[in-house]
Protein backbone atom coordinates (compact mmCIF):
# COMPACT_ATOMS: atom_id res chain seq x y z
CA UNK A 1 0.00 0.00 0.00
CA UNK A 2 1.41 3.38 -1.19
CA UNK A 3 1.44 6.43 1.18
CA UNK A 4 -1.49 7.98 -0.89
CA UNK A 5 -3.69 4.85 -0.15
CA UNK A 6 -2.97 5.18 3.38
CA UNK A 7 -4.85 8.52 3.41
CA UNK A 8 -7.57 7.06 2.17
CA UNK A 9 -9.79 5.31 4.97
CA UNK A 10 -11.58 3.20 2.37
CA UNK A 11 -8.67 1.53 1.64
CA UNK A 12 -7.68 0.66 5.28
CA UNK A 13 -9.04 -2.55 6.51
CA UNK A 14 -10.29 -2.00 10.27
CA UNK A 15 -10.06 -4.22 13.04
CA UNK A 16 -13.16 -3.95 14.79
CA UNK A 17 -11.85 -2.63 18.51
CA UNK A 18 -14.00 -5.59 20.05
CA UNK A 19 -11.66 -8.09 18.98
CA UNK A 20 -8.44 -6.11 20.19
CA UNK A 21 -6.37 -7.09 22.98
CA UNK A 22 -3.23 -4.98 24.06
CA UNK A 23 -0.48 -5.96 26.40
CA UNK A 24 2.26 -4.32 28.03
CA UNK A 25 5.23 -4.70 31.20
CA UNK A 26 6.39 -1.88 32.93
CA UNK A 27 8.63 -1.93 35.96
CA UNK A 28 7.66 -0.25 39.32
CA UNK A 29 10.63 0.77 41.33
CA UNK A 30 10.22 0.85 44.97
CA UNK A 31 12.51 3.52 45.89
CA UNK A 32 10.30 5.98 43.99
CA UNK A 33 12.84 5.84 41.00
CA UNK A 34 12.36 7.59 37.91
CA UNK A 35 12.98 6.22 34.71
CA UNK A 36 15.14 8.35 33.26
CA UNK A 37 13.85 7.31 29.64
CA UNK A 38 10.54 9.54 30.34
CA UNK A 39 12.11 12.53 32.60
CA UNK A 40 14.48 14.95 31.57
CA UNK A 41 15.64 18.20 33.87
CA UNK A 42 17.04 21.30 31.77
CA UNK A 43 19.24 23.98 34.06
CA UNK A 44 21.22 26.46 33.08
CA UNK A 45 23.92 25.35 35.20
CA UNK A 46 24.97 21.86 36.47
CA UNK A 47 23.58 19.95 39.85
CA UNK A 48 25.84 21.11 42.75
CA UNK A 49 24.75 18.02 45.33
CA UNK A 50 25.30 14.50 44.13
CA UNK A 51 23.34 11.43 45.25
CA UNK A 52 24.33 7.87 45.13
CA UNK A 53 21.74 5.24 44.97
CA UNK A 54 22.06 1.81 43.63
CA UNK A 55 21.47 1.59 39.99
CA UNK A 56 19.25 -0.98 40.14
CA UNK A 57 16.57 -1.12 43.17
CA UNK A 58 13.80 -3.31 44.06
CA UNK A 59 11.04 -3.14 41.49
CA UNK A 60 8.38 -5.18 40.45
CA UNK A 61 7.60 -6.44 37.22
CA UNK A 62 4.02 -5.89 36.06
CA UNK A 63 2.33 -6.82 32.75
CA UNK A 64 -1.52 -6.73 32.02
CA UNK A 65 -3.56 -6.92 28.93
CA UNK A 66 -6.44 -4.47 27.83
CA UNK A 67 -9.60 -4.68 25.89
CA UNK A 68 -12.90 -3.45 25.32
CA UNK A 69 -14.56 -5.52 27.67
CA UNK A 70 -12.05 -5.66 30.39
CA UNK A 71 -8.81 -5.54 32.21
CA UNK A 72 -6.55 -9.15 32.20
CA UNK A 73 -4.29 -9.15 35.07
CA UNK A 74 -2.48 -7.88 36.49
CA UNK A 75 0.67 -10.42 36.27
CA UNK A 76 3.54 -10.09 38.76
CA UNK A 77 6.30 -11.66 37.38
CA UNK A 78 8.37 -12.71 40.64
CA UNK A 79 9.59 -15.35 42.45
CA UNK A 80 9.82 -15.98 45.96
CA UNK A 81 9.57 -12.07 46.47
CA UNK A 82 12.08 -10.91 43.65
CA UNK A 83 11.22 -9.28 40.42
CA UNK A 84 12.78 -11.57 37.81
CA UNK A 85 13.59 -11.15 33.87
CA UNK A 86 10.86 -11.65 31.28
CA UNK A 87 12.18 -14.03 29.06
CA UNK A 88 9.92 -16.55 26.33
CA UNK A 89 9.70 -19.15 28.54
CA UNK A 90 8.32 -17.81 31.30
CA UNK A 91 6.34 -15.22 29.00
CA UNK A 92 4.80 -18.56 26.87
CA UNK A 93 3.89 -20.25 30.29
CA UNK A 94 1.48 -16.97 31.86
CA UNK A 95 -0.27 -16.58 28.10
CA UNK A 96 -1.22 -20.38 28.68
CA UNK A 97 -1.78 -20.92 32.45
CA UNK A 98 -2.51 -17.43 33.14
CA UNK A 99 -3.75 -15.24 30.21
CA UNK A 100 -5.35 -18.00 27.83
CA UNK A 101 -8.02 -18.89 30.63
CA UNK A 102 -9.10 -15.87 31.11
CA UNK A 103 -9.20 -14.76 27.29
CA UNK A 104 -11.65 -17.76 26.59
CA UNK A 105 -13.77 -16.94 29.39
CA UNK A 106 -14.47 -13.04 28.49
CA UNK A 107 -14.51 -13.54 24.70
CA UNK A 108 -16.72 -16.48 24.48
CA UNK A 109 -19.41 -15.00 27.28
CA UNK A 110 -19.88 -12.26 24.40
CA UNK A 111 -19.54 -14.59 21.36
CA UNK A 112 -16.33 -13.36 20.12
CA UNK A 113 -14.88 -16.24 17.88
CA UNK A 114 -10.86 -14.90 17.02
CA UNK A 115 -9.29 -12.12 18.82
CA UNK A 116 -6.46 -9.42 17.75
CA UNK A 117 -3.66 -9.84 20.13
CA UNK A 118 -1.54 -7.15 19.86
CA UNK A 119 2.17 -7.04 21.54
CA UNK A 120 5.48 -5.20 20.80
CA UNK A 121 7.93 -6.77 19.01
CA UNK A 122 10.14 -7.57 22.27
CA UNK A 123 12.56 -11.01 21.77
CA UNK A 124 10.77 -12.74 24.46
CA UNK A 125 7.35 -11.50 22.64
CA UNK A 126 8.46 -12.89 19.66
CA UNK A 127 9.93 -16.17 20.04
CA UNK A 128 8.75 -19.31 18.51
CA UNK A 129 7.37 -20.62 21.41
CA UNK A 130 5.47 -17.49 22.50
CA UNK A 131 4.03 -17.26 18.94
CA UNK A 132 3.04 -21.21 18.73
CA UNK A 133 1.49 -20.22 21.96
CA UNK A 134 -0.67 -17.63 20.25
CA UNK A 135 -1.96 -19.48 17.12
Amino acid sequence: MTPVQCTDPSKIDFVPIDIMSFSCEAHFYFSATVNTQNCRSWTRAGPRKHHQQPLYGPKVTVGCTIHKFDILGPYLFEEEGKSITVNSILYSDILQIFFQPQLDSTFNVRGVESVWFQQDGTNDHTSICVLAALR
